[in-house]
């Protein structure tokens, strides 16, 4: 948008800003699970969703978290029935009670915990009737006009590497935070 690239893997955004007429376009799209997930401490014993009526939830942008904010609606957590605490990440925040529950990415936020000797109880938008996140292969629609075969060899080669990844999962590094 501000001409810094020509490609970007993004979420959702490409499908939104088709309503609002933006010069991007999808060019490949790569559907997964959604990493995503609320999480309390296993303390609490928190056994439904519906138990978060009342707390402090710390969630991302509702433009990030829609399906978060979706699975919390489907359970009668609606957005007036909670007090919403901004997402920074912090893990120390769900551990000191600042927040009782916390949004996260199921490879990041669980294992930072487990570290710091504390287990979480986690509820997925996937376990809840909740998955569609993936990431799209976006460009401009002038880099598809003006530069199509360039265009083709990135899809491929960008296609390629999710293939790559999925035939050989374990030599794929995976970040782990202390």
């Amino acid at each position: 948008m501000n001409n810094n690239s020509q490609y970007t893997t993004v979420g959702s955004e490409p499908l939104n800003s088709i309503a609002l007429n933006s010069p991007i376009v999808t060019v490949a799209s790569f559907f997964q699970h959604t990493p995503e997930i609320l999480m309390t401490l296993k303390s609490n014993d928190v056994k439904n969703i519906s138990e978060l009526k009342g707390k402090i939830i710390m969630l991302a942008d509702a433009s990030l978290s829609g399906q978060m904010r979706a699975m919390l609606a489907r359970s009668g957590v609606t957005a007036n029935s909670y007090n919403s605490s901004n997402y920074d990440g912090d893990v120390l925040k769900l551990i000191n009670g600042s927040v009782f529950a916390m949004y996260g990415y199921s490879s990041n936020e669980p294992y930072q915990l487990q570290q710091l000797g504390y287990e979480v109880d986690v509820f997925s938008p996937r376990d809840n009737g909740f998955n569609f996140y993936g990431d799209n292969l976006a460009t401009t629609k002038t880099e598809l006009k003006n530069s199509p075969k360039r265009l083709a060899s990135i899809r491929r080669a960008v296609i390629r590497g999710w293939n790559y990844t999925i035939k050989y999962p374990k030599e794929i590094s995976i970040i782990r935070y202390a």
